[in-house]
């Protein structure tokens, strides 16, 4: 059967491919049965040059104001520690992007998942394995609940999401008692936020894993190119036999896991839990996302959200070492966010729908 014929309601075809290939299925970008004569070559756009001379230029500047800071290996090092959460989380958020959605409510089960682990540790003397599952699946179970909302009862994803968030911050403060906790926390646990090896964190390398398995599932499996499909025009990949429904709710659920994920850490990393833990989450992570799609060529992308968290993680490393106010940081990181979607919305990549339709020919 031929690919739909996908175009918009003014009758113009759509331009993006890379979303419209993967809808059939023996077609995608770089994989499958795509002849080498096909593929397409690589090139270095404008929009992912200006990012990459953007963050030389940045690293350029701080490292003329303050030479005996950036030449030090510790500050790198601290920048790639500090941006290790932040990147977990940003890169479930991708998952979620990719696929057509947005989630609003990582941040409350960030919160969630830390006091989990807090009080199972502190109050009930649960082992840190057990205390981390159980936070994990709660997680899981906000994703599930998130991605029936939105795929089976056609609920707006933002205000899906919100409406989890508000939900699951209650949970929150029902679980913490809205209390500060920072004893009976066992010292084997909070040495996962101090343990170091070849010189790295145990969070950086937690980040490594859980973005290479996301990287692979994205780019170098079927499912990954129909996450793609999915997110360029869901009506074509439906029509095409994609599991459009299923594919939706692991973007949810993927987004849900990573923050519990951060959310362990964060609490061993602090041996404690305070209110609000996963507020901070919410900006940096879409920043990070949409900056990544100068650099993923107007498509989300694994790789290129991490690579927006270490741009934005250096931004403000730079900002503090410089005595910057923190109101300029979270100016600095809002600018950023709206210039990267600005740069975003002029090129290929297609939104998360906020209710846009579409026209489908077969």
């Amino acid at each position: 059967m031929d690919a739909p014929d996908v175009t918009d309601l003014d009758g113009r075809p759509r331009r993006d491919e890379e979303h419209a290939e993967p809808v059939t299925v023996d077609a995608g970008p770089g994989r499958g049965a795509e002849s080498p004569a096909r593929r397409p070559r690589r090139r270095l756009t404008v929009s992912q040059a200006g990012l990459v001379l953007a963050y030389v230029v940045v690293v350029g500047f701080f490292w003329s104001q303050r030479p005996d800071v950036f030449a030090s290996w510790q500050t790198w090092r601290g920048i790639l520690d500090a941006s290790a959460l932040p990147a977990i989380v940003a890169m479930g958020l991708t998952v979620t992007l990719i696929a057509g959605d947005f989630d609003l409510s990582f941040g409350a089960t960030i919160g969630l998942s830390m006091a989990v682990t807090a009080v199972l540790l502190s109050t009930h003397g649960w082992s840190w394995p057990a205390a981390a599952l159980v936070a994990l699946a709660c997680a899981l179970a906000i994703g599930v609940v998130n991605g029936v909302l939105v795929t089976w009862a056609n609920v707006n994803s933002l205000i899906a999401t919100l409406a989890i968030s508000s939900v699951v911050t209650g949970l929150d403060a029902k679980v913490s008692n809205q209390q500060t906790i920072s004893t009976g926390i066992p010292e084997s646990f909070t040495d996962l936020g101090t343990t170091r090896w070849l010189g790295l964190g145990v969070s950086l390398w937690v980040a490594i894993v859980v973005g290479a398995a996301l990287y692979l599932l994205v780019s170098h499996t079927e499912s990954g190119r129909y996450l793609f499909a999915t997110g360029g025009n869901r009506e074509a990949a439906r029509l095409a036999g994609v599991r459009t429904r299923a594919l939706r709710t692991v973007g949810m659920v993927a987004c849900a896991v990573t923050a519990a994920i951060v959310g362990v850490l964060l609490c061993a990393q602090t041996a404690s839990y305070y209110p609000n833990a996963g507020g901070g989450y919410l900006l940096p992570a879409f920043a990070a996302a949409f900056l990544g799609t100068a650099l993923g060529g107007g498509r989300f992308g694994i790789a290129a959200t991490a690579f927006g968290v270490l741009f934005l993680q250096t931004l403000q490393t730079g900002l503090t070492v410089l005595n910057v106010q923190p109101w300029a940081v979270s100016v600095v990181q809002g600018s950023v966010l709206a210039i990267a979607v600005i740069v975003s919305t002029s090129g290929q990549i297609r939104l998360p729908r906020l209710g846009r339709r579409r026209a489908v020919r077969a």
